[in-house]
């Protein structure tokens, strides 16, 4: 068996191990080893296993794929020890590990630590961490030898813990080392063995239960507003959430707050509403606490925001009612191996072709255009079309732009060149297109003051970013490199998107400030391209669930998902999946 390790970039020292049939290569979310290389195609390259053997393959990439210095143009055995170069990347494959050899930290971990693993750092640090060892090993001697005569003819030994000297002396503190264990999917804490051994003494357990404060305080604490999260706080609930409510799973969230609503002060109610919602109006409350707490009933919803806003009254909306709206996608015509353009009833029923070899579309403001990649060699790259199939005109003619999104007021159009992943704004009629970042699958906020993308910030700190429509102040809200196509919720509070943090591609939320992340799917198929309906009570979402490609809907964040109509897509190529939804 054997394994690739990355010896170069931000990701240097990650290691793969080729444990699957096959496995793809590139910088695309849907790739096995995903690079964060701007020179790296989407799918570069593909790593299959026969029997014994493995072999590599290029994928039509533009830049190539290297083995020992020469590109490959068909299947190539690698061998341990090959060098494989795709764009700036180096990899190189080596004899897989035997079971139970320590492993490598969590690459993410340490670019957020900024720190470099032991296995590279300088020979010179195990000479002073050698040193160290030894001199614990003589204090903890020194220690225990004056324990004991201290301690010598006395029936009842002292605790070490109590000091008997007027002057505090210095504390030696020796960092333990760490043997992580991770499994597929999950982030499990390091085992801890410390350098030394040293006796522990049994401490008495107090048995301690939380409870939601009953007592009104004198000045709650308000909710902070516009202040940078630091990575450690990200997709966490909200402080003042857990202040109040104790350490609360977010998928209990919607459970303890329907049981702890008496004990619950009005303030307290407000403050915690405004942490969880930031940036969502009193109006549009209703919906959101709605759509969010799919097992609150509607009176305990009533309840929960006449305690935060005492004597309004608010129409709270049922989310088990008819879908309505429509939906424009791409779906794959496996047999032709393209992209058609599709208009259908968010309800169900089927689809209506609006034109051929057309995928990633969008709906303008209106409802009445629709903006997507055209497949046509007639007119290739971005372009504008009615919703009857009518009309036209061209954006640009590139055949890496892609997943365009229109701006709240129509009048440009986001997109990303999805090989050297830069940013555009452009306007409706196609003049003015200007960069304005680095980064994929951009998409704007209600009020088009702010976009949402996939990209990285600092050294290699890479998520989901929010910026400024011009690019400026980017900001990360998520951790995970693989966070990708995100869609801001119609009330501007909330994000979401797929990502495969837990080992398979879900549907996820997060708040726009990057906190109280929560899972929405939870199935073992493929769940992408999450689009909020107009009233955001509701997400569609792509999945292959049963086998086959199709659209589903979840009743809430967290509800039931139901299936509305059969839609192919192309998983290698997620981001061709992209739809949206209009009243």
């Amino acid at each position: 068996m054997l394994k690739l390790v990355i010896r170069s970039g931000t990701q240097a020292g990650r290691e793969f191990p080729l444990d699957r049939p096959v496995i793809r290569i590139g910088r695309g979310s849907g790739s096995d080893i995903l690079l964060q290389d701007s020179q790296a195609s989407r799918q570069h390259a593909e790593i299959s296993r026969q029997g014994d053997q493995f072999f590599i393959r290029d994928l039509g990439s533009m830049n190539g794929t290297f083995v020992n210095g020469e590109r490959i143009t068909g299947p190539r055995l690698l061998k341990a020890g090959d060098e494989i170069r795709i764009g700036e990347t180096v990899l190189t494959s080596a004899p897989l590990a035997v079971a139970g050899a320590p492993a490598r930290a969590d690459w993410e971990s340490e670019l957020w630590t900024g720190q470099t693993s032991v296995e590279q750092a300088p020979a010179r640090r195990g000479l002073l961490w050698g040193l160290i060892g030894v001199g614990v090993v003589l204090l903890a001697g020194v220690a225990v030898l004056a324990y004991v005569l201290l301690n010598r003819g006395k029936g009842t030994p002292t605790p070490v813990a109590q000091m008997v000297t007027a002057t505090a002396s210095p504390v030696v503190m020796v960092a333990p080392t760490a043997t992580p264990t991770p499994q597929a999917g999950t982030e499990q804490p390091p085992t801890v063995t410390p350098i030394v051994q040293v006796p522990t003494i049994a401490a008495p357990t107090v048995a301690v239960q939380a409870t939601v404060p009953t007592v009104k305080p004198p000045s709650p604490p308000k909710a902070p507003t516009g202040v940078p999260l630091s990575p450690g706080q990200l997709e966490q609930l909200p402080a003042i959430v857990q202040q109040y409510l104790g350490g609360v799973p977010p998928d209990q969230l919607s459970s303890v707050i329907a049981a702890q609503l008496q004990n619950l002060a009005p303030d307290q109610v407000q403050v915690m509403i405004n942490a969880l919602f930031p940036g969502v109006t009193a109006g549009k409350l209703p919906q959101v606490v709605a759509a969010s707490f799919p097992e609150l009933k509607p009176d305990e919803i009533q309840r929960l925001l006449g305690l935060a806003f005492p004597g309004q009254k608010f129409q709270i909306p049922s989310v088990t009612g008819p879908v309505g709206g429509r939906l424009v996608l791409g779906i794959y015509d496996k047999a032709n191996n393209r992209h058609n353009l599709y208009l259908a009833n968010a309800s169900g029923g089927q689809p209506t072709l609006i034109t051929e070899m057309g995928s990633e579309p969008d709906f303008a403001p209106d409802g009445q255009w629709i903006v997507y990649f055209s497949w046509d060699p007639s007119h290739l790259g971005l372009r504008l079309i009615k919703v009857d199939g009518s009309g036209g005109a061209q954006l640009t003619n590139v055949r890496e732009h892609g997943y365009p999104t229109f701006s709240p007021d129509g009048s440009r159009i986001s997109f990303y060149h999805n090989v050297n992943d830069i940013l555009h704004v452009i306007n409706r009629d196609g003049t003015g297109m200007r960069d304005i970042g680095r980064g994929e699958y951009p998409a704007w906020s209600p009020v088009g003051d702010q976009i949402v993308y996939r990209g990285c910030v600092g050294s290699g700190r890479c998520g989901l970013i929010v910026a400024n429509a011009d690019g400026s102040n980017p900001r990360q809200i998520t951790t995970h490199a693989n966070d990708a196509a995100p869609r801001w919720s119609p009330n501007g509070g909330q994000i979401a998107f797929h990502s495969d943090r837990d080992g398979n591609w879900e549907i996820y939320v997060i708040n726009v400030d990057g906190t109280w992340l929560r899972r929405v799917t939870i199935n073992p198929t493929t769940d992408i391209m999450p689009v909020w309906s107009p009233d955001g009570l509701r997400i569609a979402f792509r999945s292959d669930r049963g086998g086959k490609g199709a659209v589903w809907v979840t009743s809430g964040i967290g509800g039931p998902a139901f299936k509305q109509f059969d839609a192919e897509f192309d998983p290698a190529y997620p981001e061709l999946a992209q739809m949206d939804w209009a009243k």
